[in-house]
């Protein structure tokens, strides 16, 4: 099977899993910040104010504190040192390959990394009229854990924070390829830890070494064609006829 290469980019919708006792265990989560976001089968970036959508639930730790939590962020992702809310460029998504070297993530990766928990996420294959969409998750359906970055921001001394984030993106392996060449950042368990550490060492080789444990999960996903909708419920899921 020869590829298309979409012209979506990844990671662009996925699949967010109820936070609950099982979810804040399976992270290690030692505090909840405020109310958490309800669980939704199609979580996607805002693209401005006139476009807004649900905050989605992150996994971060403190440098302050050492304290791990679960928090609401917006997605995509704004630098702090920005002047305004939102880019000209997408955010929502950063590729792996050089993001230690880029001005618009850099420090984030050095200190500021974060997990997206995640049922699974959605692919597309093609265009046109033979646009495809594809789910991709773990063979028993337990919740992964794309790798992202996060940013504090805010507009001015009187405004409050607003935290942002962006999911990693990496080559696809294959068969993963098959349907699109990128693909999100998903971590191995063994690997949560290290990519929270706010005082890891972490440069170019740090992601890149995160790249390549995720090569093999990904490689594994199970996967499935899905109707094109634009609902929420089990249905976005559902394997097509």
């Amino acid at each position: 099977m020869t590829a298309t290469r979409s012209v979506v980019a990844m990671c662009g919708r996925y699949v967010t899993p109820e936070v609950d006792d099982d979810l804040l265990e399976r992270f290690d989560v030692d505090e909840v910040d405020g109310e958490p976001p309800a669980a939704t089968f199609n979580a996607r970036p805002s693209f401005g104010v006139d476009d807004p959508r649900p905050p989605v639930p992150v996994v971060i730790e403190s440098a302050r504190d050492g304290i791990r939590r679960l928090a609401s962020a917006r997605w995509p992702f704004t630098p702090s040192w920005s002047k305004e809310p939102w880019l000209k460029v997408p955010t929502f998504n950063a590729t792996s390959e050089g993001i230690a070297g880029k001005a618009m993530w850099r420090d984030a990766v050095r200190k500021h990394r974060a997990l997206l928990p995640a049922t699974g996420y959605f692919e597309t294959h093609g265009a046109g009229k033979r646009r495809q969409r594809w789910y991709f998750h773990a063979e028993d359906d337990a919740a992964l854990a794309l790798g992202g970055i996060y940013s504090w921001w805010r507009g001015d001394a009187n405004a409050p924070w607003l935290l942002t984030v962006a999911i990693i993106t990496i080559p696809a392996p294959e068969p993963a390829s098959r349907i699109h060449d990128r693909a999100p950042l998903v971590l191995p368990r063994e690997w949560w830890d290290t990519w929270l550490d706010p005082t890891a060492a972490a440069d170019q080789g740090f992601v890149d070494a995160a790249a390549a444990a995720s090569a093999p999960l990904v490689a594994g996903l199970a996967h499935h064609e899905v109707a094109w909708l634009d609902a929420d419920g089990p249905e976005m899921i559902e394997r097509s006829a």
